[in-house]
């Protein structure tokens, strides 16, 4: 055997070689793109149940869910209380939203979220909450919540609208 063959036989051994390695690499890039995708399911699963548990507590609920928590009549530490729990809240939702962005959230689980949504943007405190800290997340983020919260307002008007209607019908 000569150099030239001993050298050809090199080339088909290394190019063999490069071959089996991005095979191993496309594999692994899988592997490691499904392992992602799962703890970030994981992680909004988790923070899912922080919410659940969070809510279990009276004041948390009723400040999140209730219409009766007015902000202007809470104490300092009551608000800081709404503060946590409406971050929280928040956290959850802009995580959901990013799962649904990526693909990994369906568009019903994603519209029953905007639809939660647009039940916080119809309290006072959260109106009061949200101009103050949105620019805490992302811009996208903050844009789905607007667009939730110009469905809230849209829909209050449209009922004023109906009950001023049936008001002048009845007189």
């Amino acid at each position: 055997m000569d150099w030239e063959a001993i050298g050809a036989a090199s080339e088909n051994v290394a190019a063999v070689a490069v071959c089996v390695t991005l095979i191993f690499l496309t594999i692994q890039l899988r592997q490691s793109n499904k392992s992602q995708k799962t703890a970030a399911y994981q992680t909004y699963i988790d923070a899912r149940t922080a919410l659940q548990v969070s809510l279990l507590q009276p004041e948390a609920n009723a400040a999140l869910l209730g219409t009766s928590f007015a902000p202007l009549s809470r104490t300092n530490e009551q608000l800081q209380d709404y503060h946590q729990v409406l971050h929280l809240s928040m956290t959850y939702f802009a995580m959901a939203f990013r799962l649904w962005k990526d693909g990994l959230l369906s568009d019903d689980q994603w519209n029953a979220h905007l639809s939660i949504l647009s039940e916080f943007n119809g309290t006072e405190g959260f109106r009061l909450w949200w101009p103050a800290v949105s620019n805490f997340y992302a811009p996208d983020f903050v844009e789905a919540v607007d667009w939730a919260e110009l469905l809230t307002t849209g829909l209050e008007r449209f009922i004023e609208a109906v009950e001023a209607a049936r008001s002048s019908d009845q007189k």
